[in-house]
Parts: C-alpha cells; sequence; structure tokens
C-alpha cells in the first residue's frame, strides 16, 4: 500500500471544499438579488398600488454594474480554483510563478470588469422604461 503525499492530501481536501467555497460565492451574489425581488412582489401583490416609477439612471447604472461586478468576481474565483486544482491534478504540484494560469486569471478578471463598465454606459444610454 503506497503513502499518500501531501499533494495527494491537499488535492483531497480542494475537491471536498470546492463545492461549499462554489455555493457561498454564487450565495453571496444570488441572495440579497432574490430578497430584494421578493420585497418587491410582496409590496406589489399587497397593496395592489402601482409599480414605482424606474429609478435615478444613474443609481440604476451603478447598481447594474455592481451586480455584474460581484458576478463577475465570483466567475474569476472559481476559474483561479478550477485551475489550481486542474493544476494539482495534472502535474502534482502547484506552482504559482507559472504565467499560462495567470494569464487565464487575468483574462476572466479582465473580461469581468469590462463587462461591468459596458453595464454601467448601456444603463446610463438605455435606461428602464417606467412600466
Amino acid at each position: 500500500m503506497s503513502e499518500r503525499s501531501v499533494v495527494d492530501l491537499v488535492t483531497e481536501r480542494v475537491l471536498e471544499d470546492l463545492p461549499g467555497i462554489a455555493e457561498k460565492i454564487v450565495e453571496a451574489a444570488i441572495v440579497p438579488i432574490t430578497e430584494r425581488v421578493a420585497v418587491e412582489v410582496a409590496a406589489r401583490m399587497g397593496t395592489g398600488e402601482q409599480a414605482p416609477t424606474a429609478p435615478d439612471p444613474k443609481t440604476d447604472a451603478r447598481d447594474r454594474a455592481l451586480r455584474t461586478t460581484v458576478q463577475g468576481a465570483a466567475a474569476t474565483v472559481l476559474i483561479a480554483v478550477l485551475l489550481a486544482v486542474a493544476e494539482l491534478l495534472g502535474t502534482g504540484t502547484l506552482d504559482l510563478s507559472t504565467g499560462g494560469a495567470w494569464k487565464a486569471i487575468a483574462g476572466t478578471a479582465g473580461g469581468a470588469a469590462l463587462m461591468a463598465v459596458m453595464a454601467y454606459v448601456q444603463r446610463l444610454i438605455d435606461p428602464p422604461k417606467d412600466r
């Protein structure tokens, strides 16, 4: 029977913890939005009032950009963790000095940042219509 190396133990631990980490990231991004929607639905159904008018375009644009930033950050963290696990499984070591994984993480983070800026600009140019 062969002994398990430190890499095997770390890999096993990371794979065990990965679903919990991903769940926390997704929960942090989605729960505030779903709570806000639930409050809005309850308010509209309970009072029978008409929907409120659209918020200030700049405030709405900032909210949209913030939501996109949180989603992008969650995706970037998930990509980084998956790349680390893939490197551990593929090579048996985790070398943080290699450039390939950092380029992928930087590309993911850059794409997320670009999407947040684009979401902000799109909301300023074309704010939501009054209902």
